[in-house]
């Protein structure tokens, strides 16, 4: 089989076989998840039809498609976990949870629930291969709480480097840094445990690496914590809790202090030397510029209106900052709040142009330039920012892995950040994958993703997997057929695999022209 491009812009495929002389073409969908099968999709736990997880199916596509096989990979695919089943089928710790995603030059990191995976993405960004693990065990200190099924939340590494990250972990795990030089064997330089960290952003400063965690609590309590990233390569499995009382670091120049007064902070990001965070469920968000870690600046602090009404509680979940094409800085966040008219939660997608705050010349967060409801029922939401070459995305997630619906996640093209448009396909596209839908599977949560050139890795809790954006992508040609021997006289039935949905195609056979009629 020899893939060309045909002139109408659609994929050319030769097909070269002496034997075949009658082909009968039809193009049929890929197999779906048991969609005969009838189960009972109510509650949330195992059901047999929901695994294994398959890739979206051809009728779906638009500006997204699926890169999986089908099914999903082993490794990338946990919906057969069984928390009421047997030992080992129900231990979480054996589980390939997937939390949080961080593509770096052509590598992926994804935060699980118990460790963290290195991948590949040069060879195949389609496939990513996986090159190295680090187990729950290599942490010097592990949870204070057994109950936490999940216990690691997020990973990032700092733009453009891939030798060194940061993780974040509840139940007093805190955050660890991670040395990555070695990609099939990642170790923890250091440890800042008693502390129970929900997200976490890493950037270059002044040419140096530093981490800042959101912590939601911990002792003496939660907020966000400053550390060297680069002073944390000189230790190996260092740990120390500061600034927990009587208690001494033992790992001097990592810790450089905490950021802002908060006692509780879910949500962190950053862009330059600006970083941004929020509270959940607590409401508000502060920016401050970090050019000098250890000497913040703090630029706007915003906290919720009073209420007008009763149940007017207000909260600002994911955020993320970014520096659009002209040089403004912008502001996504994830806001919930209850209508006092209409007697129900509104959950917004806002963008705020924030280059004022940045340059200090207001105080006060702005009327936001772009609003649009989501779809709510979860108390967590997430919000990712990525670019695909060259162009700026958000990505709106949240913690829901029970309902159905035809989407719960967006995926905005922000160019224009007045103007966001959602580039997921208007046929249900992601509802396909969740488990309360009629196709969709165990524990999909769709929780963050993010982009590496045309492709996005998403963090759905029990999958990982890899869509690609086709718009202005050249199509791939390919097809399959049934495996055996091709007979004279036999219909074959071919299944179209073309990337990047062509809408022409022309079919060649050569060297067995067809009998005359």
């Amino acid at each position: 089989m020899t893939p060309t491009t045909g002139s109408a812009g659609g994929p050319r495929v030769v097909l070269r076989r002496a034997v075949l002389f009658f082909l009968a073409l039809a193009a049929v969908l890929p197999p779906g998840p048991a969609a005969a099968q009838t189960c009972d999709r109510s509650g949330c736990g195992l059901i047999a039809c929901g695994t294994p997880a398959r890739p979206v199916p051809q009728s779906y596509w638009g500006e997204l498609q699926p890169a999986d096989p089908n099914p999903l990979p082993l490794l990338r695919d946990a919906t057969a976990f069984d928390q009421f089943g047997p030992p080992p089928q129900n231990l979480y710790s054996l589980a390939n949870w997937y939390m949080g995603v961080d593509p770096q030059n052509g590598y992926l990191f994804t935060a699980m629930g118990y460790g963290l995976d290195v991948w590949g993405l040069r060879t195949h960004p389609d496939n990513p291969e996986l090159l190295g693990k680090l187990s729950y065990t290599s942490f010097p200190v592990w949870v204070d709480d057994g109950e936490e099924k999940l216990p690691l939340q997020d990973v990032a590494a700092p733009p453009g480097v891939d030798s060194i990250a940061a993780m974040a972990g509840r139940v007093g795990i805190g955050l660890a840094i991670v040395d990555l030089t070695e990609k099939t064997a990642p170790r923890i330089l250091y440890q800042s445990y008693k502390k129970n960290g929900e997200e976490v952003y890493a950037a270059t400063l002044g040419g140096q690496p530093y981490a800042f965690l959101a912590a939601s609590g911990g002792t003496p309590g939660g907020g966000v914590f400053a550390y060297d990233m680069n002073q944390a390569r000189q230790y190996f499995g260092c740990a120390e809790s500061a600034p927990a009382a009587g208690d001494p670091g033992s790992c001097p120049g990592v810790y450089l202090g905490k950021i802002g007064n908060r006692s509780s902070v879910s949500f962190i990001h950053g862009v330059d030397n600006f970083i941004v965070f929020s509270s959940g469920a607590l409401g508000g968000l502060e920016i401050w510029n970090v050019a000098d870690p250890r000497n913040p600046r703090q630029l706007l602090s915003t906290f919720d209106e009073p209420p007008v009404c009763t149940y007017d509680l207000r909260a600002i979940h994911g955020v993320a900052m970014w520096k659009g094409a002209t040089g403004r800085y912008y502001l996504g966040l994830r806001k919930e709040k209850y209508s006092c008219a209409q007697q129900r939660a509104v959950n917004e997608a806002q963008i705020y142009d924030v280059t004022c705050n940045l340059a200090g010349t207001c105080n006060s967060l702005r009327s936001p330039i772009f609003s649009q409801e989501l779809n709510t029922g979860t108390p967590t939401y997430f919000v990712t920012f990525s670019t695909s070459n060259g162009t700026p995305y958000l990505y709106y997630g949240s913690d829901d892995k029970c309902r159905g619906g035809s989407q719960r996640e967006w995926l905005f093209d922000v160019s224009n950040p007045a103007s966001p448009r959602d580039i997921t396909p208007r046929t249900g596209y992601w509802g396909w994958y969740y488990r309360g839908g009629s196709t969709g599977f165990n524990g999909v949560m769709p929780r963050r993703a993010k982009f590496y050139n045309e492709y996005l890795y998403r963090a759905g809790l029990s999958i990982l997997d890899v869509h690609r954006h086709t718009v202005g992508v050249p199509p791939t040609a390919g097809f399959t057929w049934p495996p055996g021997e091709i007979y004279p006289g036999n219909p074959v039935f071919f299944q179209d695999t073309s990337s990047a949905s062509p809408s022409t195609w022309t079919w060649t056979f050569n060297d067995a022209p067809p009998p005359h009629p």
